[in-house]
């Protein structure tokens, strides 16, 4: 009686998992961009950051992190 409560199961999951496939599956996540030209001034506890954008590329908005003691 187990194995066949298993084997329903294990049908259940495989019919699931079919069902899902597919090969027109998008990448994760968005195109990513490079900047270019990327430095670092170190400053009295504080770093500063310069870049170039590449041509073609307008963000909107450019995530940063900074990391604080």
């Amino acid at each position: 009686m187990k194995n066949l409560i298993h084997i329903c199961i294990l049908s259940g999951l495989a019919a699931l998992a079919a069902s899902c496939w597919t090969e027109d599956i998008p990448e994760a996540g968005a195109a990513r961009h490079q900047v270019e030209a990327l430095t670092a001034t170190p400053g009295d506890e504080e770093v500063t950051l310069a870049w170039e954008i590449p041509d073609g590329w307008n963000p909107s908005s450019i995530p940063t992190r900074s990391r604080r003691p």
